[in-house]
């Protein structure tokens, strides 16, 4: 596959170029601003701290009490930042890396991804495009290979790609891009890592890999993906749950011409990427003229029109109950070469109305977006098992790097790594959240069964639970089936040791021995006792029904044009 060359674009190094590379290899990579060093980064984070906190503060008076961790709320963080903060310190219940392993926190969940680099090179006049995928870490049961990290951590939680739709910039020849795989690639890599982590383990919980952004270019490369899937394996494409990234960048420059920064995600119509505004701030601020300003990066409407973007596509493709997770957002844009750190009159970047992406500007945008994405939800678009909220988890990119989005960092870069005031804000929000338990009994599923000759049946009855509050259970709970709506005569019973929160699902079954034809109902109780406190207590019953049948009615079985070998 070849794609013509395009004009070099004059910001792209503003943003995802080099964080794609450094993303796939995992290596450090020079700054893209000129000089973005870690200083640089860890000076204009702490600059303007007001009337907030020293961020040069103890970071032992921040950890000192262990918090409740919230599933809700995450971050991308590396080594040595992770081991040395440990955000679960500031009740922070998960995180990822965008690999595979290499890196753990005890008491925190990782989402864990696997990299589907669709194979290209450059030709010494443009990228050109195999058919071959690159997987990190490789599909194999050797040792460095996938098979032996899914078998060592059961359940995971397991994300396929990362931003997929972004390839290289056609001009730049040393940079291929994030994954970049065309649409049809990655539905036949996620077909390969799905059932490769399937296979080795069915309690795995796997979703497609996120987006750069969910603007109409990108939701037709997701039309593209699960068409592609559908017409080639004559089934729609599997996902236990979904990821998106959310940033609001521009797609193109305001001739069309595909851009640097998000740039048009491959395989997809040009005439549908978002523009530039060409400078001009009448432009700004409007959700319906398919343009993104750089004062548009932080704006709270267009963010939550993606959010409810991506709802709406997965409602129409049949995905609405699954947990949507917000793996990646944050300000990418940089503050530096500014004339004053609190109220500058100039900077490196200023959007279209001639503001900088201070820390106070940052900060701002982390606790309105936090404050959106913890309460939002849509009776018609949400997520039912979640009390139709619209996003399940968030990471926040991130806890630290001397790169893109350093302006975003929740701590320093030095060896003590302390807070930044975004970092307070964030350690902030979460204590002041107020965590809420509540396991809910989604269904109890009916079984039709035959008697022996001795009128005895035998039936496998089940529940399938979801743990929709913000943590995990914080102790085992029992759940019990029972054959009356008074809850005195217990069929089974079940403990339940481990559920996240956030939409985390289970089923259970048990069997029941029963006699005599008809119909009989069964209630099953998630903790009867009430040892768990929980925000509401009327959703933990579920009734399902057994099917004792009288006779069993044999037809005959008709083959035509069928021979049968012996």
């Amino acid at each position: 596959m070849k794609q013509s060359t395009m004009a070099l674009p004059v910001l792209a190094l503003l943003i995802l170029g080099i964080l794609g590379l450094w993303h796939a290899l995992g290596l450090p990579l020079p700054g893209l601003y000129g000089v973005c060093s870690g200083a640089a980064a860890d000076a204009a984070a702490n600059a303007p701290h007001g009337a907030v906190r020293d961020a040069g503060a103890d970071m032992a008076n921040a950890t000192s009490e262990q918090a409740t961790l919230n599933c809700r709320l995450g971050m991308t963080a590396w080594e040595p930042a992770l081991s040395a903060v440990d955000p679960s310190q500031w009740g922070a219940g998960w995180f990822l890396t965008f690999g595979a392993d290499g890196t753990s926190n005890p008491t925190m969940e990782f989402m864990r991804m696997v990299r589907t680099f669709q194979d290209k090179y450059w030709d010494g006049d443009e990228w050109v495009f195999s058919d071959t995928v690159t997987f990190t870490p490789p599909l194999t049961d050797a040792p460095g290979g996938l098979g032996p990290i899914v078998r060592a951590h059961p359940g995971a939680w397991w994300a396929i790609g990362n931003e997929p739709d972004r390839g290289p910039n056609w001009e730049w020849s040393w940079w291929p891009g994030q994954d970049g795989a065309f649409p049809e690639v990655y539905a036949q890599a996620y077909y390969s890592v799905y059932h490769f982590i399937k296979e080795r383990d069915p309690s795995a919980r796997v979703g497609p890999g996120g987006l750069v952004e969910v603007t109409p270019g990108r939701l037709q490369y997701l039309d593209l993906v699960w068409q592609a899937y559908l017409q080639r394996y004559g089934t729609s494409l599997p996902a236990d749950f979904w990821t998106m990234h959310l940033y609001i960048l521009p797609e193109a420059y305001p001739d069309g011409t595909p851009n640097g920064t998000a740039n048009v995600a491959l395989g997809t119509d040009p005439t549908l990427a978002y523009r530039e505004s060409g400078g001009n701030p009448d432009l700004c601020h409007n959700p319906s003229n398919q343009v993104y300003c750089w004062a548009d990066h932080d704006d709270l409407t267009l963010f939550d029109q993606q959010v409810r973007w991506m709802r709406r596509w997965l409602a129409d493709h049949g995905y609405r109950d699954l947990p949507l997770w917000l793996t990646e957002y944050g300000i990418l844009y940089p503050f530096e070469d500014y004339d004053d750190p609190e109220n500058p009159t100039r900077c490196y970047l200023q959007d279209e109305f001639g503001g900088c992406f201070t820390p106070r500007r940052v900060t701002h945008w982390l606790t309105q977006t936090l404050e959106y994405l913890t309460t939002a939800y849509d009776p018609l678009l949400g997520n039912p098992s979640d009390g139709n909220r619209l996003v399940q988890r968030t990471a926040w990119y991130c806890l630290y790097t001397p790169y893109v989005g350093y302006v975003s960092n929740l701590v320093t870069g030095t060896n003590t790594f302390t807070m930044t005031r975004v970092g307070w804000a964030y350690r902030d929000f979460l204590k002041d959240y107020s965590i809420a338990m509540n396991l809910w009994a989604r269904y109890a599923p009916p079984a039709a069964v035959w008697p022996d000759p001795s009128g005895v049946a035998t039936a496998t009855i089940g529940l399938a639970m979801a743990n929709n509050g913000d943590t995990g259970l914080p102790f085992p709970i029992m759940v019990f089936w029972y054959r009356d709506a008074a809850h005195t005569q217990p069929i089974a019973s079940r403990q339940v040791t481990d559920l996240p929160g956030c939409d985390g699902r289970l089923s259970l079954t048990a069997t029941w021995v029963l006699s005599g034809a008809g119909v009989h109902p069964y209630w099953a109780v998630i903790d009867p006792a009430n040892q768990l406190p929980e925000w509401n207590e009327a959703d933990n019953v579920a009734i399902g029904y057994v099917l004792v049948a009288p006779r069993q009615q044999f037809l005959p079985l008709v083959m035509r044009g069928t021979r049968l070998e012996p």
